[in-house]
């Protein structure tokens, strides 16, 4: 009697070729997993980089001037960041407080001490006045400084914007409200 062998019987399970063509398509959708989690995971951290977030940093406070395309000469902090002022302050309060602040951060300045001024800012221009929680904030004519958090450097997006009840304002080194 003849023996009949197969001859998937007779070769060793790894070079069948279902369990080969299996090997495959697990190595592909593994590859693709690890692929996809390596896409999402770099958006995520692109989107957590570049997102808006409060413009804080730990260098004293300063009030400079910077040139902005279509704008001329703007007051600006030590990062370049455009300053503004709200005018529910009044030239005496820090009114934006909470979520304001959050799309709105004041200038903080550290306790006890001053802002640094640039040159092109008449002296005694720039102040310091305390929020209502006792921090110190800087002040240019007795008006309380701010960041957008919308602004990147170089722009000035927020100035005759009228929001968080009352409109904001980008200035001039000589204190004249810039106009969009």
């Amino acid at each position: 009697m003849t023996e009949l062998t197969s001859p998937q019987l007779d070769t060793p399970p790894s070079d069948r070729p279902e369990a080969s063509r299996r090997r495959r398509i697990i190595t592909r959708v593994v590859a693709g997993t690890v692929g996809a989690a390596l896409v999402v995971g770099s958006a995520t951290a692109f989107f957590v980089l570049t997102a808006e977030r409060p413009v804080t940093d730990d260098s004293p406070a300063a009030v400079e001037v910077a040139s902005v395309d279509g704008m001329g000469e703007v007051l600006v902090d030590g990062d370049g960041q455009a300053l503004y002022i709200f005018e529910p302050d009044d030239a005496k309060d820090v009114t934006c407080t909470g979520g304001c602040a959050a799309k709105w951060p004041p200038l903080m300045v550290d306790a006890g001490a001053e802002p640094m001024v640039a040159a092109g800012i008449g002296a005694g221009r720039v102040g310091v006045i305390a929020d209502q929680d006792g921090v110190d904030v800087a002040t240019f004519d007795g008006w309380p400084l701010y960041r957008y958090t919308s602004d990147q450097l170089g722009q000035v997006t927020g100035s005759g914007r009228d929001q968080n009840g009352g409109t904001w304002w980008a200035l001039t080194p000589s204190g004249e409200r810039i106009r969009p």
